[in-house]
């Protein structure tokens, strides 16, 4: 039987869809994201358990950081009449699902697919997808063009391969493997014979995480909520044991509520750390059923954890409160005011690196995944100058008096009245690059008036204009 492997790998910028694969985008389409390195693994899960549908055997790149996933077809062929019309569908798929662009390479050995994949004439358009199909006994011939970068390994062996005069796949097949072994050593030797199929390459498989779907049907249609309460109770204690038995903890709960004659209405609870405890998402879910507004009687519930951790395990103290204590009730009161206001509204401040008072701080969701990343952004503290409690979102336009065109100020009009400036503090000059587009020229007061009332002013040096920023 000819071994078939189908390569399939995200280009760079990698989609990421905004939802789990399997809802589709009312458009039709899910719709594509940029996304960073670091959610670059779970776009790869994602992609695999998509992958699913097509074959069980799938397998990560075994190189890291990758971008590339295997399918071994070998065993399917029943359900792959015609390579070509697979490919055509494959990218449509993926296209549908918001996973684009791709490039999809049918070859002998996985080695080959990962070079025709990252090597094959990708440079004409990389927003645009495409696949290869390699005919079986052909494979040889097709990969004599590729560069040496193709064979995966030491940079070293590729600039020695350069200055040997062997810049392509087919001069370093034109010359013995022997001699290759003995300049590079055995390894080198092995990627040759993987690339041609000649020896077997493990590569690490993916194991489909389970899924944590449940249902119940009503025998009668009701809109009574204790005999809701009762079947979500139900529900999530048989949630809570499936859990434990795989070592998870739910990230991400759906409940969806299918009404007569209605669209199904569902909520989300969201969370920081991963639970298995019944009674606590029972509590949320209490939150969340205060602004439900069912359309109909119910005549089904169904419960699907869309995410999930592993379960963290700690130590508890006997005498003193830990740390990891607090930390738990400030996650809890995040994750209440989330099921009560929405998690879009629950956010924190960060500090970014930049010199513009108003570009400092940006805001991020508290149920960000990325948010335990250690931080890099600044502190305060090592902000020059005193910085106001109170930030303006938008400077407002004051008239100042000075002694002088560029000097000090003396009293400024700001809310109907005159304002004796007695102490003051300052300049402060922020400027930002040219690199920001709108540069920033300014000369910054903390201004004390009689009253005893502390305000932020500032001068822009391209306009003389005076503005009120901030107050202590």
């Amino acid at each position: 039987m000819i071994r078939r492997i189908l390569c399939l790998r995200l280009l760079e910028p990698h989609p990421s869809p905004q939802t789990h694969p399997s809802k589709q985008h009312p458009s039709g389409h899910n719709p594509s994201y940029s996304t960073d390195e670091n959610n670059r693994e779970s776009l790869l899960s994602l992609l695999a358990e998509f992958c699913t549908r097509y074959t069980p055997h799938i397998y990560f790149d075994s190189h890291s950081p990758s971008d590339t996933l295997f399918l071994d077809l070998t065993h399917v062929p029943h359900l792959i009449n015609d390579e070509k019309s697979f490919v055509i569908h494959l990218l449509a798929e993926c296209y549908r699902q918001g996973f684009h662009p791709v490039v999809i390479a049918i070859t002998e050995t996985a080695s080959a697919g990962w070079a025709f994949t990252h090597f094959a004439s990708l440079e004409t358009n990389r927003h645009l997808s495409r696949g290869w199909i390699i005919p079986p006994g052909k494979m040889r011939c097709w990969l004599h063009s590729l560069p040496v970068e193709a064979l995966r390994g030491k940079e070293e062996w590729h600039a020695t391969c350069h200055e040997l005069g062997c810049h392509t796949i087919g001069d370093v097949l034109r010359l013995p493997l022997s001699e290759w072994e003995e300049r590079f050593g055995k390894d080198f030797g092995l990627r040759i014979q993987q690339l041609l199929g000649e020896r077997e390459e493990i590569l690490p498989p993916y194991h489909p995480l389970p899924k944590f779907e449940y249902s119940v049907c009503l025998e009668y249609p009701t809109t009574s909520a204790d005999v809701i309460d009762g079947h979500i109770s139900a529900l999530l204690h048989i949630l809570r044991n499936d859990l434990l038995k795989k070592g998870q903890g739910a990230l991400e709960l759906v409940i969806t509520f299918f009404c007569d004659d209605a669209k199904p209405l569902s909520i989300t609870i969201t969370l920081i750390h991963p639970t298995v405890n019944a009674e606590k998402l029972y509590g949320l879910f209490q939150l969340h059923k205060e602004q439900l507004r069912l359309p109909g009687p119910v005549t089904q519930i169904s419960m699907a954890v869309t995410c999930t951790a592993s379960l963290e395990w700690g130590q508890s103290t006997l005498f003193h409160r830990s740390a990891t204590s607090s930390s738990r009730e400030w996650a809890e009161l995040l994750e209440r005011l989330a099921a009560r206001l929405g998690k879009e509204r629950v956010s924190e401040a960060i500090l970014e690196p930049d010199h513009a008072p108003e570009h400092v701080t940006r805001w991020r969701s508290c149920f960000d995944r990325r948010r335990k990343q250690k931080s890099t952004f600044l502190s305060f503290a090592i902000l020059s100058g005193a910085r106001p409690w109170r930030l303006l979102n938008k400077p407002v336009l004051i008239e100042v008096v000075m002694g002088i065109p560029s000097g000090h100020p003396y009293r400024f009009f700001y809310r109907g009245a005159y304002k004796e400036i007695v102490r003051f503090w300052g300049p402060e000059r922020i400027e930002t690059g040219w690199w920001r587009g709108d540069t920033i020229l300014r000369d910054y007061y903390r201004v004390e008036t009689a009253a005893g009332e502390h305000y932020w002013i500032y001068r822009c040096l391209y306009t003389g204009q005076w503005y009120l920023h901030g107050i202590f």
